[in-house]
């Protein structure tokens, strides 16, 4: 139990161009984010500049938080276990 790991720590990218390819679709996708929570905000009564700031937060935190991933249940098979001879 004690060599469990329960936060794993993954860069979605390898390489040069996808570094760029994932920077410009996380941008571009938290742009996109950003007016829908704004939207929603809005439409549950705070104000405009509340709604866009709590858009902006979300979404880039969103994107930097996606590497991160927390691990809920362990699940143990010997279907994949390889043999040392």
């Amino acid at each position: 139990m004690g060599d469990d790991k329960r936060i794993i720590f993954l860069i979605p990218f390898r390489g040069i161009a996808s570094i760029v390819i994932h920077i410009f679709l996380g941008i571009f996708i938290a742009i996109l984010a950003t007016s829908y929570f704004a939207e929603i905000f809005s439409y549950l009564g705070l104000p405009i500049y509340l709604s866009y700031g709590l858009g902006i937060e979300i979404a880039f935190l969103s994107l930097l938080l996606s590497p991160i991933n927390i691990v809920i249940k362990r699940w143990r098979t010997t279907s994949f276990r390889f043999n040392k001879t």
